[in-house]
């Protein structure tokens, strides 16, 4: 079965703020970081629990995908995959998903 992938309003958003900070010093790193987190969400429809646990919540249905020093953070619903969030890895996440 193949899943839906969509982003929420806010990860777009977080990956275009990462590869304009990016891009200033490297343009070819920002292209190539936009271009990887669409690949990487891109083979969720076939494979969705890709990602591992997001271990600071520990929900089988809240994964994680590592692109560089970036996550990419997203939800498995029924037939559907929801990319919530676009981060860097060094800043931390809040206690619980919602």
């Amino acid at each position: 079965m193949a899943f839906q992938v969509t982003w929420t309003r806010r990860a777009p958003a977080q990956l275009q703020d990462a590869a304009e900070y990016i891009e200033k010093d490297s343009p070819k790193a920002a292209a190539a970081l936009v271009a990887g987190a669409f690949e990487a969400t891109d083979r969720l429809v076939d494979f969705p629990r890709l990602g591992r646990r997001v271990p600071e919540w520990n929900l089988d249905e809240y994964r994680d995908l590592i692109l560089g020093n970036y996550r990419i953070i997203y939800h498995i619903g029924v037939g559907k995959i929801h990319v919530a969030t676009f981060i860097d890895g060094a800043r931390l996440l809040p206690t619980s998903p919602s």
